[in-house]
């Protein structure tokens, strides 16, 4: 299917939404969807069908979503999901933690129709993969820059997909920290190999399960998280199994509010086995030669200081 926005095929003769339960659901936070009448999940936000991730997937599948199992981690309010399993994806499953975006995805998946989709509750830090199987992609937007532990979920992703992860995610730079990242580069060891980034602090470690539920936009159950450099976050690939990654260059300020000097957002894919048709779309990246730079300094002299809250 081509990718437009929202096929009016999915929203004809759909009724108004106009049940109270669905009117409270809006709007949405992320992704715009027709839901017919009239009725958007987002007066002004991303559409799914149309987006740079979505574009660079079906680069990535050779324009071709029918048959493919397709798992969307950390997926907000379904918007991917649904547009995925639109496109013709066989299957699709979205994982979300915050029963406030579970509510909207299954709402707009149910106003659309769209019954190749399914939404699971759960944590991304503790997915169960012999519970879940094996896909043809793992679709992974805004969710690895949430997460302390980066290393643990590349190999979850790593033995959840048999071809493709494509992943959507902040990274720190090198020599710049902004969006309230820490002043200094940290090095964390995994496997017996060193990588350097960043710490991202969340919210307070003493935050109540209530206020957590709240931030629909922030981790779900780490303070901290942990922003890999993109040299590391390659190197990591690579050394998880994964035999390619590329690249799909992006403007300046993809996604960057703070108008970062270099690129604090890439888009990678990564492919077990065999190549994709770059196009113009990507640029494939040779595994990183050496070790990581090391950079150790005192992590919690540093935490102490940058946290401290006024």
């Amino acid at each position: 299917m081509k990718l437009t926005e929202t096929p009016a095929s999915i929203v004809a003769g759909k009724p108004t939404v106009t049940d109270a339960d669905d009117l409270e659901l809006l709007p949405f936070t992320a992704h715009k969807l027709d839901l017919g009448g009239g009725v958007f999940t987002l007066e002004h936000g991303e559409d799914p069908f149309t987006t740079v991730a979505t574009r660079v997937l079906s680069q990535a599948l050779g324009h071709d979503f029918t048959r493919r199992r397709i798992l969307d981690l950390g997926c907000l309010e379904g918007g991917f999901a649904i547009a995925f399993a639109t496109l013709g994806a066989r299957e699709v499953i979205g994982i979300e933690a915050r029963p406030t975006n579970l509510k909207r995805a299954n709402m707009a998946r149910e106003r659309l129709g769209v019954r190749n989709v399914s939404f699971i509750q759960g944590d991304v830090n503790k997915l169960d993969v012999a519970a879940l199987g094996s896909f043809d992609v793992v679709f992974a937007s805004g969710i690895l820059y949430h997460l302390d532990d980066p290393f643990s979920f590349v190999e979850r992703v790593f033995e959840l997909t048999s071809d493709v992860a494509l992943f959507d995610t902040h990274v720190a730079l090198p020599d710049v920290h902004n969006h309230g990242l820490s002043a200094s580069l940290l090095t964390r060891s995994h496997n017996g190999h060193d990588y350097v980034g960043r710490v991202y602090f969340e919210y307070p470690p003493e935050a109540s399960q209530d206020e957590v539920e709240y931030l629909l936009w922030n981790s779900y159950s780490n303070s901290n998280s942990f922003w890999l450099r993109e040299r590391d976050l390659v190197r990591l690939l690579y050394e998880t199994g994964f035999q390619r990654v590329y690249k799909a260059p992006q403007p300046p300020g993809y996604k960057c509010s703070e108008g970062c000097p270099g690129e604090c957002r890439v888009i990678l894919v990564a492919k077990r086995h065999g190549a994709v048709d770059c196009g113009d779309v990507f640029v494939e990246i040779p595994r990183p030669a050496g070790p990581a730079t090391s950079t150790r300094p005192r992590p919690r002299r540093w935490l102490r200081r940058t946290f401290r809250r006024s």
